[in-house]
């Protein structure tokens, strides 16, 4: 009986050795694009196998889908009940830039008169005429808008008052 004890004890210290030589409990989390992006894009972080899921969000399924900028980690249960928390997912979401307009004058636009619009921010900008500049002179009434990307890619428009005759 006392070598069989023995046999036992030494198997469960051998498996526990083991499963913690391997990864053990320790799940992992499969990213599923960039860890940074734009404002409006999302990833979806996906758990490895397990029986149950408790995500930093509260969501308790094996994915989620993340929009915001965050330290995202989940907690795994496998169906022998070893638990285990991942390593932390750091996700970055970049604001979208916000273009501010001004004119040199009202917005009206008489016969043979123009208006300058001028796109603050960061550029460079491209406005709905096509042009491509921070400055634009219209003549004609009509919707004017201006968008504008960052040095990361990200992407914002403004739109501006419509021009009257």
């Amino acid at each position: 009986m006392k070598n069989l004890l023995l046999v036992i004890i030494q198997i469960a210290i051998v498996c526990n050795v083991s499963a913690k030589s391997n990864g053990g409990c320790t799940p992992l989390v499969f990213i599923g694009g960039p860890t940074t992006f734009c404002a409006g894009d999302s990833v979806e972080l996906t758990a490895s196998e397990g029986a149950s899921y408790l995500w930093t969000t509260g969501e308790v399924s094996q994915s989620i889908i993340v929009d915001n900028t965050g330290s995202y980690r989940v907690l795994v249960t496998d169906s022998n009940g070893c638990a285990g928390t991942s390593d932390p997912v750091v996700i970055n979401v970049n604001e979208n830039p916000q273009p501010l307009v001004s004119s040199n004058g009202p917005t009206s636009v008489c016969a043979g008169g123009n208006v300058n619009l001028t796109a603050i921010g960061a550029g460079p900008f491209v406005w709905n005429t096509m042009q491509i500049d921070s400055l634009i002179t219209v003549s004609l009434p009509g919707d004017y808008w201006v968008t504008s990307a960052d040095t990361n890619g990200c992407i914002g428009t403004v739109s501006y008052t419509h021009l009257r005759a």
